[in-house]
């Protein structure tokens, strides 16, 4: 199925269409906006959303759970299942220890170049716990993991808006080697930004609704008011104020 929206075009389950998902679930507006649309297209499709919790913000799984009822009130009669939940920190030994060892091997390569899968340690630690975690998953439920993961905004915007440092590269686009399809993994918005996302919360009146219980920052507790309100510092801020048109004062 093709869907588009702010003159982008996402092929939703075109070559493939599983029985089961297993889908990531953040608690911000990607993962929701996907959540609806699968719900919306393909209400056959049983989905297990499930959700890494940040020990040190753990509001984000909590908006995660809010999204998930939210969604079977708004589709009674589709197959979502309990939300499956794990925990990660960064602060993990362990996980830092392997972060440390693994940098280099996980390099990607974006338009030729090569470059870091995460821009500090700390981001490594929350990649590579989840992808251990979500195989579990991925083996206990027998299906495929799908990401509502984005590309970032266009460079000469990043410039524009001074924000170009703090995103990742390895979300720059365009980039062939960005694939939607894995061996267990589905990511059919790689190749979108988030004035998609936005222009889907506009077109489908969800800004009132869906909109509100979602949140896509990562500043600490000091800058967000111990997480009652928006850094307005991170990339993700950034990037959803550029997108939806945002003004701060």
């Amino acid at each position: 199925m093709k869907i588009t929206y702010a003159e982008q075009t996402v092929s939703l389950f075109d070559t493939f269409l599983p029985n089961k998902i297993l889908l990531s679930l953040s608690g911000g507006l990607d993962s929701a906006c996907l959540f609806f649309l699968i719900c919306k297209h393909f209400p056959d499709i049983e989905i297990i959303p499930f959700t890494a919790k940040n020990v040190r913000a753990p509001f984000d799984a909590e908006r995660a759970e809010d999204i998930t009822q939210w969604m079977k009130k708004q589709f009674p009669k589709n197959k979502i299942s309990l939300r499956e939940e794990f925990t990660y920190d960064h602060s993990d030994e362990y996980w830092i220890e392997q972060a440390k060892i693994r940098w280099e091997d996980e390099f990607v390569l974006v338009n030729g170049k090569r470059v870091p899968r995460c821009n500090s340690i700390g981001g490594l630690v929350k990649m590579l716990t989840l992808r251990h975690e979500t195989n579990k998953l991925i083996k206990k439920h027998d299906c495929i993991k799908v990401s509502g993961q984005t590309s970032n905004p266009p460079i000469e915007e990043q410039k524009k808006y001074n924000f170009y440092h703090l995103a990742e590269r390895r979300r720059d686009g365009p980039n062939e080697n960005k694939k939607t399809l894995g061996k267990n993994s589905y990511s059919p918005f790689v190749h979108i930004d988030k004035k998609f996302i936005a222009d889907f919360y506009e077109k489908n009146d969800l800004m009132e609704t869906l909109y509100p219980l979602t949140g896509s920052c990562i500043g600490g507790v000091t800058k967000t008011d111990y997480f009652t309100k928006e850094c307005r510092d991170c990339f993700w801020c950034h990037e959803k104020k550029w997108a939806f048109n945002l003004v701060w004062n």
